[in-house]
């Protein structure tokens, strides 16, 4: 579906969006397209997981959607993208500049490789939804210049074994990967600094590297995997539950983590069995860990 908010009514600018506008369209739109005229987005407003903003990188919306980590994509207003269809594959072409792939046949199976061009334009992310419910792929192969990962890209693809994040990714969008239950382990690159909430969750993962750069894990993010063991970032800030409900036993804390962020391994979704806490002599880790256990 789209949406497209004119800019004038009558003459006048449109100048605000209603807390309530997601609400009034029943949370069914994929894409929203809001012009430079709008100036005031109130703080509550609610907008579906499933919604995607298009609007200008000068825009009140463009700052608004980055704040509130909300699906968005850079594009004057009225330049609508392209949609192009090549085999499995459907993409979007934005600006006449770069390809997302925004949806794969849902009856792919086996293997599949993502191209690295499309219309001789590069194919730079896999787009929110993509790959979602495509139950019998067991292995994709993404190209290097595909280093944006949208949330629910591959939500619920239960039979996905193998995939390579392509270095220089920096996100791993919300629930990109939940519920791919024979999913067992992934190489995240050094480049990556935010996994999003629920990235993993309920995910077949049974060992992960995380790099020490990592500036945020987000609530959920590993919750219900399959765990044994991790080693934190540095100093990233964890959410909620990030390893809730896993069977992590031990946690191995880097000697200048400041947080230890308790509440990733003991919060709603609690771990039952006994974690051991491995931290360096003296750290700030060491007194944290005394301080609350």
């Amino acid at each position: 579906d789209r949406v497209v908010v004119k800019p004038y009514i009558n003459g006048n600018p449109v100048t605000t969006v209603n807390a309530n506008f997601m609400q009034k369209q029943d949370n069914k739109l994929t894409e929203i397209y809001l012009p430079d005229t709008i100036k005031i987005i109130p703080e509550d407003t609610a907008f579906s997981a499933s919604t995607v903003l298009f609007c200008s990188r000068e825009s009140v919306a463009y700052t608004f959607a980055e704040k509130h980590n909300i699906l968005h994509i850079a594009m004057e207003y009225g330049n609508y993208p392209q949609l192009i269809r090549d085999g499995n594959f459907t993409y979007y072409i934005i600006n006449n500049e770069y390809a997302l792939l925004k949806e794969c046949d849902k009856s792919i199976s086996g293997t599949v490789s993502v191209p690295e061009k499309i219309n001789s334009l590069p194919v730079t992310g896999i787009f929110a939804y993509a790959f979602k419910g495509c139950e019998s792929l067991t292995q994709v192969i993404l190209p290097e210049t595909a280093t944006n990962i949208y949330p629910y890209a591959f939500d619920y693809c239960r039979k996905l074994e193998s995939i390579n994040i392509p270095d220089g990714t920096e996100t791993i969008g919300t629930a990109a990967f939940e519920y791919c239950d024979s999913l067992k382990n992934i190489t995240i690159p050094k480049s990556v600094r935010r996994i999003e909430a629920s990235a993993f969750i309920g995910s077949g993962l049974e060992t992960v590297d995380l790099p020490q750069k990592i500036e945020f894990i987000g609530s959920g993010a590993f919750c219900y995997t399959h765990l044994s063991e991790v080693t934190l970032p540095s100093n990233a800030v964890i959410g909620n539950d990030a390893f809730g409900s896993t069977n992590i036993s031990k946690v191995y804390v880097p000697a200048e983590t400041e947080n230890v962020w308790f509440n990733a391994f003991f919060g709603y979704q609690s771990n039952t069995q006994k974690i051991v806490f491995y931290v360096y002599a003296d750290s700030p880790a060491q007194k944290s860990c005394e301080e609350n256990h």
